[in-house]
């Protein structure tokens, strides 16, 4: 069936229904057309990596609430989250930019980035770096710097992460360069709301209805290659309204950069989800997505072995080697092949619709390296 839509899109395919619960979704492809498929999602491609090293204040608190690990402290009863009331996967195209800012990085550059004149740590940029030299009160790094606070909490958490971006050196809210923005019925902006560390995290709020994106990516040098097709991360994330449990969504994907596919993913779905692109694979614990409050998600895409790994504060929450738990498209067991990543994204996609604004926010993000990236303690400003 074909529907006439303005000059800028085109509807080619509506109405596919999926074979566990029977929802059709529509999926963005670039800022050109627009594609109705059964089930499943491609993202836009990236831009070239960097970061940002700005110094930022704060004194280790308690910890996260019944987060492990040696670097937080505290108690509790666990995190709280949505139970699930069935699932179904989804294949398909991303939604694509409606309207996108942000360009991908700037020249490759060999200098020494960020030198501070004002209080706090200043970075040099390592030699492959992509961006400018930055500068100013408190010293704005260059791209691909690990920014330390003052006590260099965040940077002893950083590991050898490539990226680690604790957003205090943007100045504009809307222009988060080098990381590239997508957006689809939502919007994405520094904020000061939720803060991990500092005086500043991403916002992302995504409006109620289907097909919504709000995304921030990381593409190329330095960031990609990674070695042995291994990519680590780790960031801190603090989400409200969650939808319901019928409603698929995505926090972290992984691809090649220069196509859609093959697509690593986790996101939610009533409780935590793993999916693949192509042939729509999933894999669908028990466990709840945490919200109304930050935790710390640390995650590899094993490309070596086809394998996603995903934790909460340290602790397992769902894995996948080779296979998952079913695919709604192609034979169950289906492997995961996992591409030569070049782009990682970060944030929101939904594919069904939501009845509700759902907000998030992302703090403190490191990429890269070659090890689990360890989750920082809790600052006492933490909010």
């Amino acid at each position: 069936m074909r529907i006439l839509l303005p000059n800028y899109m085109t509807l080619s395919k509506l109405g596919h229904i999926c074979t566990h619960v029977g929802r059709s979704r529509l999926a963005w492809v670039g800022l050109a057309s627009l594609v109705a498929c059964s089930s499943g999602l491609r993202s836009t491609s990236g831009s070239p990596a960097a970061d940002s090293g700005a110094a930022s204040t704060g004194t280790p608190g308690s910890g996260l609430s019944g987060q492990s690990g040696a670097t937080s402290s505290g108690t509790g009863s666990g995190l709280s989250g949505q139970g699930a009331s069935g699932y179904g996967e989804d294949s398909g195209a991303n939604p694509s930019a409606a309207s996108s800012t942000g360009t991908g990085g700037g020249p490759p550059d060999s200098g020494s980035g960020g030198t501070a004149s004002g209080s706090g740590n200043s970075g040099s940029a390592p030699a492959n770096d992509a961006g400018s030299d930055g500068s100013g009160a408190g010293g704005n790094a260059s791209d691909a710097e690990v920014a330390a606070s003052s006590d260099g909490s965040l940077e002893s958490a950083c590991g050898d992460a490539v990226v680690c971006d604790d957003f205090e050196s943007y100045t504009s809210p809307t222009n988060l360069t080098p990381w590239v923005l997508t957006m689809a019925n939502a919007s994405l902006m520094i904020d000061s709301t939720h803060v991990y560390s500092g005086k500043q995290a991403v916002k992302f709020t995504i409006n109620a209805g289907a097909n919504n994106a709000a995304q921030m990516t990381r593409s190329g040098a330095p960031l990609f290659p990674v070695a042995q097709d291994e990519l680590w991360g780790r960031m801190m994330v603090y989400m409200t309204n969650l939808p319901a449990a019928g409603v698929h969504y995505d926090n972290i994907q992984g691809d090649p950069g220069t196509t859609m596919t093959p697509q690593y993913r986790i996101g939610g779905m009533g409780t935590i989800l793993l999916n693949y692109q192509p042939n729509d694979c999933y894999d669908h614990p028990s466990n709840p997505m945490p919200h109304d409050m930050w935790t710390c998600w640390q995650w590899v895409f094993d490309g070596s072995a086809n394998t996603i790994e995903f934790y909460i504060g340290g602790q397992l929450q769902a894995k996948v080697v080779s296979t998952g738990g079913g695919c709604t498209e192609g034979p169950a067991g289906t492997v995961w092949t996992a591409p030569t990543f070049g782009a990682v994204r970060l944030g929101w996609v939904n594919y069904q619709a939501t009845t509700a604004v759902v907000d998030m926010w992302i703090d403190d993000v490191a990429l890269g390296g070659d090890a689990m990236i360890a989750c920082p303690a809790m600052p006492a400003t933490a909010r």
